[in-house]
């Protein structure tokens, strides 16, 4: 028994002797494949280091939105977006850089093409606990020098101060239904058969029950003889005659399956009842006034998942 006891080990020995001799060859390219990855791994590790270098000086430059810390408290957020528009038209349709719900006039044998940025625009947002001042540009505000420069003018969007219920300033109008306007590339196309006001109110919130006292203005009567084309270029036919204050009072109702808004507007319709004379002259400035109400219901209702 102790013999055989002996015997076991000494060719355990052996045998590992004979093992590593045989697998020092195959050790020595073990080596020099871990070496290999090893430098592999280096150089992803480098790589991984300059695109995350990157991805920092990217994350720093400004972009779309910035957030910005004010002293005292709050915080201003700027954003905005660039957007420029192709539009070529040919046919018997007069050539306009959105389309709008208005008589483009019949005009034969258009054939145009031409290119703006006028929809790019810029806002600023300043916050601090339940106060929120917003104030938004974009280029609509003239056309600009397609000789030379092709300058465009600013043009105020919006601008007001929230706080708590109440909103103060330039906004869409309490009467319009947001939820109700489709995207579209055009900039004017979600606006045709909308109700489309931005201008100055004072409206109070609770809850999805709104109501506001807003800018007053009656327009297409004709009072100067033509009715105006809208879109804040040059409105010939608005009146300047309004006394009181536009009372518009609206609900939402809103759910899984989307959102409807119902809203009312009481207007005091204040115009003149003049004529023009053969020379094109003003005679007359009897007046009329009247009182107006109107309604109005929009919304969007969800289909599918999207």
């Amino acid at each position: 028994m102790k013999i055989i006891l002996m015997r076991k080990p000494l060719v355990a020995a052996i045998a590992a002797c004979v093992l590593g001799s045989v697998s020092l060859p195959a050790l020595s390219a073990d080596d020099a494949m871990m070496k290999r990855m090893e430098m592999l791994e280096q150089e992803l590790n480098a790589l991984k280091a300059q695109m995350q270098k990157q991805e920092t000086a990217i994350a720093a430059a400004p972009s779309a939105k910035a957030d910005v810390k004010v002293k005292g408290g709050g915080s201003l957020t700027f954003g905005g977006y660039l957007k420029a528009d192709f539009r070529s038209v040919s046919g018997d349709l007069g050539y306009q850089d959105y389309w709008r719900g208005n008589n483009p006039s019949n005009v034969e044998n258009t054939d145009h093409t031409g290119f703006n940025i006028k929809e790019s625009r810029f806002n600023a947002k300043y916050v601090k606990g339940d106060v929120t001042a917003f104030v938004e540009m974009d280029l609509y505000g003239g056309s600009g020098n397609e000789v030379a420069t092709n300058s465009t003018n600013p043009r105020l969007r919006h601008a007001f101060i929230k706080t708590g219920n109440w909103l103060v300033g330039q906004y869409w109008t309490t009467f319009t239904p947001l939820k109700a306007f489709p995207e579209a590339l055009d900039f004017g196309g979600p606006i045709v058969g909308e109700v489309f006001v931005r201008q100055p109110q004072i409206r109070y919130t609770s809850g999805n029950f709104s109501i506001a006292l807003e800018n007053p203005e009656t327009w297409g009567d004709g009072d100067v003889g033509t009715n105006g084309v809208g879109g804040g270029q040059g409105a010939a036919g608005a009146d300047s005659d309004e006394t009181m204050p536009d009372l518009i009072a609206a609900y939402n109702f809103k759910g899984d399956w989307g959102e409807v808004q119902v809203a009312g507007l009481v207007r005091k319709v204040e115009v003149d009842d003049g004529t023009f004379s053969d020379t094109g002259g003003f005679a007359g400035v009897d007046g009329k006034s009247e009182t107006a109400v109107a309604i109005n219901i929009g919304g969007r209702l969800n289909v599918g998942e999207r």
